[in-house]
């Protein structure tokens, strides 16, 4: 895989089914991450049906984080959201990228702080599943990191407004440094996605 390449990017739930999917262009790729782009009308498969996105979307994909992180543009290129899935580290499958998503998302639309969704989906799919205390705890305390993150984070901004490639760094990894944090929690398991070693790790009440 290389910059200028498509990839299929396929997204599961925590019961281990497919969620949604869909095909990028890759921007940059290396040994930390992954970074994507796709335009306004691309089209998102599910097991239900497909839809077009509605926005010019970039995203990050970690290889060795606990989350994903997208971009949102508007018609007229600019900035319209900060959206952080908390998920399973991502990982190359027979040729296409891979992730599990946790259900737990952080939002920050421009101009506004960052809010928490979809906590209800959360605790009904720990629950459901009888997932691990562990890992419910794990997804929490990543929350406060992603929050923190999407705080920081400074756009990369839509490629039509992009300055020449010798001005700025096509690497993921330059974004990844300037940008991410290390989280304290490393994802064990590739089936699901539900196994953590958690390290200093306060229990959520």
């Amino acid at each position: 895989m290389r910059a200028g390449d498509a990839v299929n990017v396929v997204v599961f739930n925590l019961s281990g089914t497919r969620r949604r999917w869909w095909t990028s262009t890759i921007e940059a790729v290396d040994n930390c991450g992954l970074r994507t782009f796709s335009r306004r009308g691309n089209p998102v498969g599910g097991p239900k049906g497909g839809w077009a996105s509605q926005a010019d979307i970039r995203a990050f994909y970690w290889f060795d984080r606990p989350y994903n992180l997208l971009e949102s543009y508007d018609a007229a290129g600019a900035l319209s959201e900060i959206y952080v899935h908390i998920a399973s580290p991502a990982q190359f499958v027979d040729g296409e990228l891979h992730y599990t998503d946790y259900e737990l998302d952080v939002a920050r639309r421009t101009g506004e702080q960052p809010i928490v969704l979809d906590e209800d989906e959360f605790e009904h799919a720990v629950t459901a599943l009888g997932l691990t205390p562990e890992f419910r705890s794990a997804c929490y305390r990543t929350i406060d990191e992603v929050t923190a993150l999407a705080e920081s984070w400074v756009s990369y901004g839509h490629p039509e407004e992009l300055s020449p490639p010798a001005t700025r760094d096509e690497t993921f990894e330059g974004k990844s440094r300037r940008l991410g944090v290390r989280s304290p929690i490393r994802a064990d398991a590739k089936n699901r996605g539900a196994h953590f070693t958690v390290r200093n790790l306060r229990p959520v009440e």
